[in-house]
C-alpha cells in the first residue's frame, strides 16, 4: 500500500481508502447521470456522459440494443440506442468483470453470445469450427444457469423472471431479425457490414462500427406495475443484484482498508480510464511467472481488500476520472478531493483556474472554495494568508493527487500519490502562481471571447511544449508532467533539465512558428522567476527594472531594443523579413559582446538611417535607450563575452513590451507624426 509523505508530516490515509471513502461521501449520486460539456466556449463545444458512479457489484458497458417484455417474457419490441444512451449501468460478478477470453457471462444485460439461444445458427459458418461451435453453446448454458440461480435467490423479482423466461426460448437473433432490428446476409446469417446504398444504412451498423452485428450488447426493459420499467435503471433491480452478489465470493479474510473480516476479492475491475481500458491496477493472476516467486505461495497472503471495499473504490475512481479526470494518452491525472470532489488542478494554466465556479451545481461547497481560490489569486493573496480565507471546517478537508501510467496493456502504474489538507494545497498553489506570474501568450485557448495572452502562471502541457515543442514524444511528454506536478505541488524548483530546454528554445526565436515562440518565451520567463527569485540579489518583476544592473538582463534590454528598432524600420519601408536581432537570437545568447558589436557596427545602421529620414523622433528615442542602458553596464560586464543565461529573457520581455507599450500610447511621437507599428 501506498503512503505520503508531505513536507508538513504525514497524512494517514492511501489511494484505496480515498477512494472508499469518496464513494461512501456521495451515495447520493449513485447511479445518477450526468453530462459534462467539452471543449467550453469554442466551435467545437459539445456534450458527453459522464461514468456514472456505480452501484456496488455493477459495471458500466455501451448497449446496443433494448429489447422491451412483458411481465410473463414475451417480447413487445426492440430498439436500437441512440448514440447518447449507450452507456448502460449492468450488473456484474468478478469474473465477468474482469473477462478476456474466457467464458464469464455477465448476471443480466451481455453480448448476443451469451443471451441468444439461437447464436449458432445465425453467427458466421466460418466460425463454427468445433472449438468456437463449443464455446456458443457453453457461453449461453453458462449464462441461463446464473440467472437461474439469481431467479432462484430472488424469487419475486419478476422483471427477472419475465428476462429468464423470454431467453430460455431461445428465438432471440429471430425475433430482432424480424423486427428489423437486426439483418442477414444472403446466406442467413448476421451480416458483417452493410453492403446497400450508405443512405439507407440501419442505425446498428453505426453504433457498432467497426465491430459486426454479432457484438451487439442487449439490455432489458419490462413493462409492468415496477419502480421502473428499464431494469438498467431499476434501483430495485440494482438492490436485488447487490444482495446476491456476495453469496458468490469463495473468500473471506481480513480487508486491510476495513480491518474486518469480509468477502475478499479474488479479481480486480478493468475499464478504469474508459469503457475499452483493459489494464487493471491490482493483479494478481500470474501464478507461472515471478509474481509470488521467493515471497508468497498464494496472492492472499500479499494483500487482502475486501470486494466490497474494491468495488467502490474502483467505482469512484473511473467516476472520478470521467468527471474531472486530466488524459493525455495513456496518462491519467486525477485531483479531488473525497468531501468536496473538484479543487482547481496544477494541470491547468491560471486562466483556466477561473472556470471552476462555473458548474452546473452552482451552490456547492468546492464551487464556493473555487470562486474564493479565483479571488485570492487575482487579489495577490500570499500562500500564507490561505488560512485567512478558508474556514475553520475546511482547512482540514483532505485533497489527493493520483497519476496513472500503462506499465503495459494490462497492467496500469500508479506513478505517483500524494496527499494534502485543502489549507496547504492552496497555499502551495498559490506559491507557484505567485512566484511564476509572468505574461503567457497560449496558442491552445480556443474560446472565442478569450484572449491568447494573460498574465499567470503556464499549464504543464504548456511548459511541455515549451521546452520539447508542440510534436514531442508521448512518452517524453507525460514522464515530463508527471515531474512537474510535484515541483508546483511540493514547493520544489521546475527540473533543471527543462528550466534550460525551454531558455534554449525560446533564444531559437527564427526556427520556431511565431505563437510557439511567444508561448515558449513567456514560459521560459516564468520558469526562471519561480526557480531563481529565491536567490540573493534576484527579486525579478514583469514591470521594467531600469536600475538593474545585471549583465544578463541588461544584454537582454539591449537585444530587445535593437529588434523592435529593426521591426519599425522594416514597417516603415513595408518589408517582410526577419531581422537581424532574430535571425541572430541563439548567436547572440552564447556570445553577446561579440555579436552585440557586430550588430551595432553593422546590422543596425541602415535600419537607424531608415528611421532618421522617416521618424526621426523614435529613432532618436531608441538610441536614447540604447544609451541609458549602456551607461548602467560596468566595463568588465559589457565585455564579457560568457553565454548569458535565462535573466536576459526577462530583460529581453520587458524591455520589448515597454517600448511597444510606449508607441501605442504614443508616448514618443514621430518628427512628422508618422506611426511605428508593433509586432502582429
Amino acid at each position: 500500500m501506498m503512503r505520503a509523505y508531505l513536507i508538513k508530516g504525514r497524512i494517514d490515509m492511501n489511494w484505496i481508502e480515498a477512494l472508499y471513502k469518496t464513494y461512501e461521501n456521495h451515495l447520493h449520486r449513485v447511479g445518477v447521470y450526468k453530462t459534462k460539456i467539452v471543449r467550453k466556449g469554442s466551435k467545437n463545444e459539445s456534450q458527453r456522459t459522464v461514468t456514472p458512479l456505480l452501484p456496488l457489484f455493477h459495471g458500466i458497458q455501451n448497449s446496443h440494443i433494448t429489447i422491451t417484455l412483458d411481465g410473463t417474457g414475451n417480447i413487445k419490441y426492440a430498439r436500437v440506442n441512440s448514440e447518447t444512451e449507450l452507456p448502460t449501468i449492468i450488473p456484474v460478478t468478478e469474473d465477468s468483470e474482469s473477462r478476456s477470453s474466457g467464458l464469464a457471462p455477465y448476471p443480466l444485460c451481455d453480448k448476443l453470445q451469451y443471451v441468444a439461444g439461437d447464436n449458432i445458427r445465425f453467427f458466421q459458418p466460418e466460425k463454427k469450427r468445433d472449438e468456437q461451435l463449443k464455446k456458443l453453446e457453453e457461453s449461453y448454458k453458462a449464462y441461463l444457469a446464473q440467472i437461474r440461480k439469481w431467479v432462484k435467490f430472488a424469487p419475486d423479482n419478476i422483471p427477472l423472471q419475465a428476462i429468464l423466461a423470454y431467453v430460455e426460448k431461445g428465438t432471440l437473433i429471430q425475433d430482432l431479425v424480424e423486427m428489423e432490428v437486426l439483418f442477414l446476409d444472403d446466406e442467413e446469417h448476421l451480416a458483417e457490414s452493410w453492403k446497400g446504398d450508405p443512405k439507407e444504412q440501419p442505425s446498428i451498423f453505426g453504433v457498432l462500427k467497426p465491430a459486426s452485428q454479432e457484438s451487439a450488447f442487449i439490455r432489458w426493459e419490462v413493462v409492468g406495475n415496477y419502480d421502473c420499467q428499464e431494469v438498467y435503471l431499476s434501483h430495485d433491480m440494482y438492490q436485488s443484484w447487490m444482495c446476491y452478489a456476495p453469496t458468490l465470493l469463495p473468500l473471506k479474510g481480513l480487508c486491510y482498508i476495513s480491518g474486518e473480516d469480509q468477502q475478499l476479492s479474488g479479481k480486480f475491475p478493468k475499464r478504469i480510464r474508459n469503457a475499452g481500458d483493459n489494464a487493471k491496477i491490482i493483479s494478481s493472476n500470474d501464478k507461472d511467472g515471478y509474481t509470488f516467486r521467493g515471497r508468497f505461495i498464494e496472492a492472499e497472503e500479499s494483500f487482502g481488500l475486501s470486494a466490497e471495499v474494491s468495488q467502490k473504490a474502483h467505482s469512484a475512481l473511473r467516476w472520478l476520472l470521467s468527471r474531472q479526470g486530466y488524459f493525455d494518452g495513456e496518462q491519467a491525472i486525477l485531483i479531488w478531493s473525497p468531501e468536496l470532489l473538484t479543487v482547481p488542478s496544477p494541470c491547468e494554466s491560471s486562466i483556466e483556474w477561473n472556470n471552476y465556479g462555473d458548474s452546473e451545481e452552482v451552490d456547492n461547497t468546492s464551487d464556493q472554495i473555487a470562486v474564493r481560490f479565483s479571488e485570492m489569486i487575482h487579489s495577490g493573496i500570499k500562500g500564507d494568508k490561505v488560512w485567512d480565507v478558508l474556514d475553520q471546517d475546511l482547512r482540514d478537508q483532505k485533497v489527493m493527487l493520483l497519476s496513472l501510467d500503462a506499465a503495459s496493456p494490462g497492467r496500469l502504474s500508479i506513478t505517483r500519490y500524494l496527499e494534502f489538507s485543502l489549507s496547504d494545497y492552496f497555499a502551495n498553489l498559490l506559491h507557484w502562481y505567485n512566484h511564476s506570474k509572468w505574461l503567457q501568450s497560449n496558442m491552445w485557448i480556443s474560446h472565442e471571447d478569450s484572449k491568447k495572452e494573460f498574465l499567470g502562471s503556464p499549464s504543464p502541457r504548456m511548459i511541455v511544449t515549451a521546452a520539447y515543442g508542440k510534436d514531442v514524444d508521448e512518452k517524453l511528454r507525460r514522464y515530463a508532467v508527471s515531474r512537474i506536478l510535484p515541483s508546483i505541488l511540493l514547493r520544489n524548483k521546475i527540473p533543471a533539465d527543462i528550466e534550460k530546454q525551454c531558455f534554449v528554445r525560446a533564444s531559437q526565436k527564427n526556427s520556431l512558428p511565431w505563437n510557439e515562440w511567444e508561448m515558449t518565451l513567456g514560459v521560459a520567463c516564468s520558469i526562471y522567476i519561480y526557480n531563481h527569485n529565491q536567490e540573493e540579489g534576484n527579486h525579478y518583476t514583469m514591470s521594467l527594472d531600469t536600475e538593474r544592473k545585471n549583465r544578463n538582463y541588461l544584454y537582454g534590454r539591449l537585444w530587445a531594443v535593437a529588434e523592435v528598432l529593426e521591426k519599425t524600420a522594416l514597417d516603415v519601408t513595408k518589408t517582410s523579413r526577419p531581422t537581424n536581432a532574430e535571425r541572430l537570437m541563439q548567436r547572440f545568447q552564447t556570445r553577446p559582446f561579440e555579436t552585440w558589436t557586430l550588430m551595432e557596427s553593422n546590422c543596425l545602421q541602415p535600419y537607424q538611417l531608415i528611421l532618421k529620414k522617416n521618424m526621426k523622433g523614435l529613432k532618436n528615442y531608441y538610441d536614447s535607450v540604447i544609451d541609458s542602458i549602456m551607461n548602467i553596464f560596468a566595463a568588465e560586464d559589457f565585455e564579457n563575452n560568457e553565454p548569458l543565461d535565462g535573466a536576459y529573457l526577462l530583460g529581453y520581455h520587458c524591455q520589448k513590451v515597454e517600448l511597444y507599450r510606449k508607441k501605442k500610447e504614443d508616448d514618443v511621437t514621430p518628427d512628422d507624426g508618422a506611426e511605428g507599428s508593433g509586432e502582429e
